[in-house]
């Protein structure tokens, strides 16, 4: 929502001051949120034993799953490239402000390298890899399988890690400094 900020004489001046992400935005960030906690959970089952059928299952899911997540990832670059994301300004400390847009930054490039890397390790796999079960994209090239494998590990491990930080930083928004970031991403109760 906008919020309006009225300056000058009786307000003959008004500037638009943007308060919080749009509810399109925000669905599009909590639904990425909760499928890539899915996907972190999930995929720390691929490196320890389990049945073919298992194993089967949960290949359909996780790429299925990554999927879904490469959809939204376009659509919400789509919104911040063209501006109708529209970002709140928060008074923040320099050293926030660099810190919060070091880590954003971090997130979008390992949220578009570590489905790349996916999508290439699913290629090479030895293993049929069906996207919600209709086709297989694995050409078993198991050559390269666990290089593109082990990249896709590394990339999942250092999002992991971006993504503590920017929850961290969002509880600390929320509960320490209760300056408004965290609100700017949640959904307003009417």
């Amino acid at each position: 929502m906008i919020g309006t900020d009225v300056t000058g004489d009786m307000g003959a001046h008004m500037t638009e001051r943007i308060r919080e992400f749009s509810t399109r935005f925000k669905i599009i960030h909590w639904l990425m949120a909760v499928l890539i906690l899915v996907m972190f959970v999930g995929g720390r089952r691929f490196g320890g034993e389990m049945a073919d059928a298992d194993r089967q299952f949960s290949l359909v899911m996780h790429s299925s799953i990554g999927t879904i997540v490469i959809l939204l990832l376009i659509r919400r670059i789509r919104f911040r490239l063209t501006g109708r994301a529209g970002r709140p300004e928060h008074d923040l400390p320099a050293w926030q402000a660099l810190a919060s847009k070091a880590v954003q930054y971090g997130l979008y490039l390992m949220l578009i390298l570590v489905p790349i890397s996916g999508m290439i390790t699913a290629r090479n796999s030895p293993l049929p890899v069906r996207p919600f079960g209709l086709f297989d994209v694995a050409t078993g090239n198991s050559a390269s399988f666990e290089t593109v494998r082990n990249f896709h590990a590394i990339g999942t491990r250092i999002l992991m890690a971006l993504v503590v930080l920017h929850v961290a930083a969002a509880i600390y928004h929320r509960v320490i400094r209760r300056d408004g970031v965290f609100q700017s991403m949640w959904f307003r109760l009417r």
